[in-house]
């Protein structure tokens, strides 16, 4: 969940911040983007709506929270994140 929760995190600064006018040369630079890793993320953040990017954050942060509360099957949790970042990817979120 940490990895999901990361990758969400920089989706959500990302679509933050090129909604706002940023540079995406800028954001990768100030989210830590690197490599081929760099244009995904950047690409999917300017396609995605910020309140779909935060949304899909909140859900990793909830995850996340409820694996270490022992709420729930981890391989399910993860499964179901994984659609969520399917959907925000594909632009159906």
């Amino acid at each position: 969940t940490f990895a999901c929760t990361d990758l969400a995190r920089k989706l959500h600064g990302a679509s933050r911040a090129i909604a706002a006018g940023a540079n995406p040369f800028q954001v990768g630079k100030d989210l830590k983007l690197w490599g081929p890793a760099r244009d995904a993320i950047l690409g999917v953040g300017a396609r995605t709506h910020p309140d779909a990017a935060r949304s899909l954050l909140e859900a990793c942060v909830a995850a996340d929270r409820a694996s270490k509360s022992g709420l729930g099957r981890p391989e399910r949790t993860l499964e179901r994140l994984a659609l969520r970042f399917a959907a925000v990817a594909s632009g159906r979120a």
